[in-house]
């Protein structure tokens, strides 16, 4: 299984089915220049494969992600990655659904319509820790 690599910028994969998020990623992505957007995977196969083959340091999933839920989806990564740092975003912010992720290990969960902003916020607030670290 590969290992985080040393590099200054931080890798971010999107696991999302909506296209429209991935490209509101992109946009809060491009002016960082600690930032590697890797790009978005559309299903969970395919964001595990992505994953695997670049193990980012930080994945954003979708809690309704085609092919599994956002919780399993969730679950897996924190088992096969522990240090991939993982925001949940989720059109439906029930209480408990907050409490599960967060006991799965889940770092942020956000709502996808009114919070998107605070990605931004926290995606640069990880990226400059990142490049402190591996400077």
């Amino acid at each position: 299984m590969p290992e985080h690599t040393t590099n200054t910028k931080l890798k971010l994969l999107l696991i999302d089915g909506d296209s429209s998020t991935g490209d509101s990623i992109e946009t809060i992505t491009k002016p960082c220049d600690g930032v590697h957007y890797l790009g978005q995977a559309y299903q969970t196969l395919e964001g595990i494969n992505l994953m695997q083959q670049y193990v980012p340091d930080l994945v954003i999933i979708d809690f309704h992600v085609p092919g599994s839920s956002g919780f399993d989806l969730l679950k897996w990564t924190k088992e096969n990655y522990p240090k991939i740092k993982v925001i949940i975003i989720s059109d439906s912010l029930k209480p408990e659904y907050k409490e599960i992720s967060e006991s799965l290990g889940a770092d942020y969960y956000l709502d996808k319509q009114r919070e998107l902003y605070k990605i931004a916020v926290i995606i640069q607030t990880l990226a400059a820790s990142h490049s402190l670290i591996n400077k």
